[in-house]
């Protein structure tokens, strides 16, 4: 006896199955597979049920949905059930209520096979806390009143929320991130290195937009993200016990938590260096490029991505500044930019490495935008404790000899991205109108004045 509906035909034993996917008498793994491993019938679900594909086509999602057992490997052999337990929340009528991600607390499922430790690392860790972002934003809001409500509507905002970029196991080796529309990678197989076009970018956009573009390394090389980025730390976290306690700030100001969590991607976790490859390039290698000892040690005073990065978006491109902002920078957008006629948005700014260390090397700087003045977000620009503007970047659009002035064009050599020109590529007092239209704090990251060449 056949059901006709919406246009397809689907057996009453089958839709049965479907509806009482988790009832005592099946097998939860082949009822689930009545439908998931079967590519036409999900297609037809999907049409029937109207689901949300968002940019994804019917044809699309149904290819995201699809599981063949086979490509699961040892954990074909467990139940479906197993992992994806019952969740009330998620009730449809015409689908079981079960969690879509089993790792969304972090990973406890997984600590039955894999360990305790690999998950409690993990938790604590700034893929799962997304704590970096939440400090930062939180510091921003802090002369805010009534800060909290603000940080709920900013930080939980759907698909666009800063703890949108929140990781968790299943999200990687199994799933595209719900940030990218969710969807298996591959039938349900659990991948342990993940395509970056498909996990890592959707979330380090900024490192990876103009990244395949420019950068030699995949131009060239067509080298991917786990390439360099081999350390388990820098994505499942370190020890527990290694981590110096702080202050867990992803559920707003309003919540003085603290614990061993990871606070910044910039102390001890990020261990890649460009001399793990390079490593004949540990001593200065300005002969190298001009056949003359150089007269300063340029590896002691500047990072690798200080000469070798590209023009980069300096993040005026997402937040966008106008005349009602504090902090505006359309002057330095201007000139830096050489945007005179509209044309150019990429830039490089210097800036010293480490805040107010006057000697430490200098790096590649982001600005982000400024607040603008018709947002609730209260800034004191005089306040020393205000959170900065300006950040070091990690620049990913590296290049051999990059040329970013005019001089380095004509000469074909990189040394007058610095010297010899007119272009200003260093962060300097002449840049800001400090306690103006620009925190105070920007004062730590300037290129004091003896710093700068002298030709």
């Amino acid at each position: 006896m056949k059901l006709v509906k919406y246009g397809i035909k689907l057996c009453l034993s089958c839709l049965a199955g479907y509806l009482c996917l988790f009832a005592a008498s099946a097998n939860a793994q082949e009822t689930c597979l009545n439908c998931h491993n079967n590519q036409n019938k999900l297609q037809a679900l999907i049409k029937a049920k109207k689901v949300e594909l968002g940019e994804s086509t019917a044809e699309e999602r149904s290819t995201q949905l699809l599981v063949v057992s086979e490509k699961m490997g040892s954990h074909g052999e467990l139940d479906c059930q197993d992992c994806h337990q019952e969740d009330k929340k998620r009730a449809k009528s015409w689908h079981p209520s079960i969690q879509t991600d089993p790792t969304a607390d972090g990973g406890t499922v997984c600590a039955d096979c894999h360990g305790d430790e690999m998950v409690e690392n993990f938790k604590h860790s700034l893929h799962f806390t997304v704590n970096g972002i939440a400090k930062g934003l939180t510091a921003r809001l802090a002369q805010t009143p009534n800060n909290q409500k603000l940080f709920e509507e900013m930080h939980f905002a759907e698909h666009e929320g800063c703890s949108s970029c929140h990781a968790t196991c299943g999200q990687c080796h199994i799933s595209a991130p719900d940030y990218a529309g969710g969807g298996l990678l591959n039938k349900h197989e659990f991948i342990k290195v993940p395509p970056a076009e498909q996990t890592c970018e959707s979330c380090h956009w900024e490192n990876s937009e103009q990244h395949k573009e420019q950068d030699v390394h995949v131009t060239k090389h067509n080298m991917a993200c786990t390439d360099c980025h081999t350390a388990e730390q820098e994505f499942h976290g370190r020890n527990v016990a290694d981590i110096p306690k702080g202050g867990l700030y992803n559920k707003g100001p309003a919540h003085k938590l603290s614990g061993h969590y990871e606070q910044t991607q910039k102390s001890d976790i990020v261990v890649a260096e460009c001399t793990d490859c390079h490593e004949d390039k540990e001593k200065d290698h300005t002969q190298l490029l001009t056949g003359k000892p150089a007269l300063i040690d340029h590896n002691q005073k500047l990072e690798c991505t200080a000469c070798h990065t590209q023009p980069y978006t300096n993040c005026f491109g997402c937040h966008e500044d106008n005349p009602q902002s504090v902090g505006t920078w359309e002057i330095l957008k201007q000139i830096a930019n050489r945007m005179v006629d509209g044309k150019d948005e990429q830039n490089i700014k210097l800036g010293l490495s480490i805040a107010n260390d006057k000697h430490s090397k200098l790096v590649p700087m982001s600005h982000s935008g400024g607040v603008s003045a018709d947002s609730d977000v209260v800034v004191d620009l005089k306040d020393p404790n205000t959170k900065s503007y300006w950040v070091p970047f990690a620049a990913h659009f590296t290049a051999k000899n990059p040329l970013a002035t005019p001089e380095a064009r004509v000469s074909k050599r990189m040394c007058e991205n610095c010297h010899n020109t007119k272009e200003d590529i260093f962060l300097t007092e002449e840049d800001v109108r400090l306690g103006e239209t620009d925190p105070v704090s920007e004062k730590q990251w300037l290129v004091p004045k003896e710093r700068l060449p002298k030709h």
